[in-house]
């Protein structure tokens, strides 16, 4: 089953505070091979693949990776999207995604659907940097590099 794409519209939450206004997410079909991963779950990988994973700049990640003895690696460090995954649930559990057009018909996601996502309110992150555009393109790489863990694991 094809991944859906959205965009979730983000009220302003604080005065003064800039950020993007749309987070991205993406929800994948249960048979997906990471469907009910939490976003820090530690995956395996085979040593080839582990090999040409390039540091995708989350800090926090890494740092929680080091001095991991073991084959795994953590999904967020495996996934290249702005500022890492910073969702990952149920999609039964994900309310108001009619924020966008993207999301129209969305609401009625369920258990057979896992969300990941991610949010443009990072340090830097702006409201005329993370426009519905440039969002959306950046959940459509989300979506992409969840398809390639999936051949990676398949």
């Amino acid at each position: 089953m094809k991944n859906k794409i959205f965009l979730n519209l983000v009220p302003p939450t604080f005065a003064g505070f800039d950020r993007g206004l749309y987070n991205g997410y993406v929800a994948v079909y249960k048979d997906h091979p990471l469907f009910g991963k939490e976003y820090d779950d530690r995956i395996e990988l085979p040593e080839a693949t582990r090999k040409k994973i390039k540091f995708n700049g989350n800090w926090l990640g890494l740092i929680a990776e080091s001095g991991k003895e073991d084959e795994k690696i953590s999904l967020d460090m495996v996934v290249e999207v702005h500022g890492g995954i910073t969702y990952a649930d149920s999609g039964e559990s994900f309310t108001n995604l009619s924020g966008t057009p993207e999301g129209r018909g969305l609401n009625k996601l369920n258990e057979d659907w896992w969300i990941f996502g991610f949010d443009t309110a990072h340090a830097g992150d702006t409201m005329g940097e993370w426009t519905r555009e440039k969002t959306l393109k950046e959940a459509r790489k989300l979506s992409r590099e969840l398809n390639k863990v999936k051949t990676w694991l398949s």
